[in-house]
């Protein structure tokens, strides 16, 4: 990959990764600490997990990217390499549904208000859970083939098979 492509490619990747942890980090507190998000307690609960998801996504799979660039190879070990697109993917499966969940509950909102407000921080949490339960379902049998293949990855024997992300 050339110079300019490789620094394009870091400073998007950067500003992604700095952009994610600061803005969820902010959510986060902002509602757990202040409570300063003022919605209806369901979706207040979504939109921690949702931005939770998210942390989890940057953690495992941003943040990495940006230190693969910048050394020209993976540096995180076998285990990491293997395992780290499907927790991307699971994040994101998570993510994506948890948007649907939160959709749902402002509909639910509108067609509902009297309900809309009796609703408790544990429907949202019930809600939440049964979303990252369910989303790890089809990860699974893929989860556990890529284990099965760093198992008898043949750079494992004391020195390190470099397996680059790009």
């Amino acid at each position: 990959m050339n110079l300019l492509a490789r620094g394009v490619l870091l400073t998007w990747t950067t500003l992604c990764g700095v952009t994610s942890l600061t803005g969820n980090t902010v959510v986060l507190i902002s509602s757990l600490k202040y409570r300063a998000i003022s919605l209806d307690k369901v979706s207040v609960c979504l939109i921690c997990h949702l931005a939770a998801s998210d942390l989890i996504y940057t953690c495992i799979y941003i943040l990495p990217t940006i230190l693969t660039i910048i050394c020209d190879r993976w540096v995180y070990g076998d285990f990491l390499c293997v395992v780290s697109p499907y927790v991307a993917l699971y994040s994101a499966t998570v993510s994506t549904l948890i948007l649907c969940g939160l959709a749902l509950s402002k509909l639910t909102c509108l067609i509902w208000p009297l309900r809309a407000m009796v609703r408790s921080t544990r429907t949202g949490k019930v809600i939440a859970r049964s979303i990252w339960a369910v989303s790890i379902l089809p990860f699974l049998p893929f989860m556990h083939s890529g284990l099965q293949y760093y198992q008898k990855m043949p750079g494992r024997n004391g020195h390190s098979a470099l397996i680059p992300l790009l």
